[in-house]
């Protein structure tokens, strides 16, 4: 299908790229089959000498990306059939727009192949897309669904748009003049709720991400006058304040008493993980 007719988005808008924590993993992300040259015909990967190439990777981003991208349709568009949403989808996830979130990202040149192919490999709108979708894999298995959910989720939003734009108007349907609804949370989806761990560390991951590659200094203030530790569901209230910002993010978008976020769970990681969220919020990270 033809790319997504929808401008690039600029390095101040690109959500930042979560780490994979795991350096085996993040070699093999990069590491193309024609760095080892292994036969393809095999019927599976001889005892205790697995493929180190970035295939394997590239298959489990491709189911998660998927997933990630239905879900994301699902909640923006609650109300669309399963034939539409479907068509929405497979633009998003087509190999020239995926193959262009690399390039945002700059992950093909990252990508280590044979020396002879070098020029051709990273040049191929497949094989780009391809590193995009390791990348996706490498981070589900190290971090989880939800840290990638989160970050997809900001990423691909508006191209989710323009493709729900071009798709209804295949229908030949007028341009809708209904916001999408918003993002809900990732266990509105599920029959039974996640993990508590996924709940709470996904938006404080992808926080400390971006505060760690912009240099921004931030700390953490719990105020005992706001804790309700008593009753039956203690809370905690957490607030991240901003103490250094070198490049001005934070400057017009503090809140009250310099505050760029406010949260309040059960635990503290759960109140950080929601002001975390706020905070992401106030970056136009997350909508």
């Amino acid at each position: 299908m033809d790319k997504l007719a929808l401008a690039k988005l600029s390095k101040n808008t690109l959500p930042p790229l979560p780490d994979i924590p795991d350096s085996d993993v993040l070699r093999q992300v990069f590491t193309h089959r024609s760095v080892y040259a292994r036969p393809t015909h095999q019927f599976e990967d001889p005892e205790g000498d697995l493929s180190p190439d970035n295939e394997k990777l590239e298959h489990i981003g491709d189911a998660v990306l998927g997933l990630c991208t239905t879900h994301l349709i699902r909640n923006m568009y609650p109300r669309l059939q399963v034939g539409p949403a479907t068509k929405v989808r497979s633009k998003v996830v087509d190999n020239p727009t995926v193959a262009s979130l690399a390039v945002a990202y700059s992950l093909h040149t990252r990508l280590q192949v044979h020396a002879a192919q070098a020029l051709t490999l990273r040049t191929s709108i497949k094989i780009r897309a391809d590193v995009f979708e390791s990348y996706v894999g490498g981070l589900y298995i190290t971090s989880g669904f939800d840290v990638v959910r989160i970050w997809l989720t900001a990423l691909l939003t508006p191209y989710v748009k323009e493709a729900y734009a071009e798709v209804r108007a295949q229908y030949g349907l007028p341009p809708s003049n209904h916001e999408p609804e918003p993002e809900r949370d990732s266990s509105a989806i599920y029959d039974s709720p996640p993990s508590t761990s996924a709940q709470t560390s996904g938006h404080l991951s992808l926080f400390n991400q971006y505060i760690q590659q912009n240099g921004i200094i931030i700390q953490w203030i719990w105020s005992d006058s706001e804790l309700q530790a008593k009753g039956p569901n203690p809370k905690w209230v957490a607030k991240v304040l901003c103490t250094s910002d070198p490049k001005g993010i934070f400057e017009v978008d503090k809140g009250e008493q310099g505050y760029i976020g406010v949260g309040m769970g059960r635990t503290k990681k759960a109140a950080q993980n929601e002001a975390a969220q706020k905070a992401l919020g106030v970056l136009g990270i997350l909508a």
